[in-house]
């Protein structure tokens, strides 16, 4: 599967998103996926989010879904932190 960077669309306005649980996201759904700790262990390199369409979904762990992003990477949509730490998904709303 492949995408051309301009079938990824920028949007910041934070009204273009909505939070979303593992069982309301479908393949090809467009995400981004934020990676937040305060651990001393992970520090910055788990503060982080990924933005892109949803290309493998696990049943039972955020972490373990897969997305594509604009250079047609396919990357984690969130990292495991343990209880040092969250992540949270946002699904782009369809007008």
């Amino acid at each position: 599967m492949s995408f051309t960077t301009n079938e990824f669309i920028s949007h910041d306005n934070q009204n273009d998103w909505e939070y979303v649980e593992l069982n309301d996201i479908q393949i090809n759904d467009y995400l981004r996926g934020n990676t937040s700790t305060n651990s001393q262990k992970h520090g910055d390199d788990f503060n982080y989010t990924v933005i892109g369409k949803l290309v493998e979904k696990d049943d039972n762990y955020l972490y373990k879904c897969k997305i594509i992003n604009h250079l047609n990477e396919i990357v984690d949509l969130c990292s495991f932190v343990g209880t040092s730490g969250y992540n949270s998904v946002e699904r782009l709303k369809l007008n």
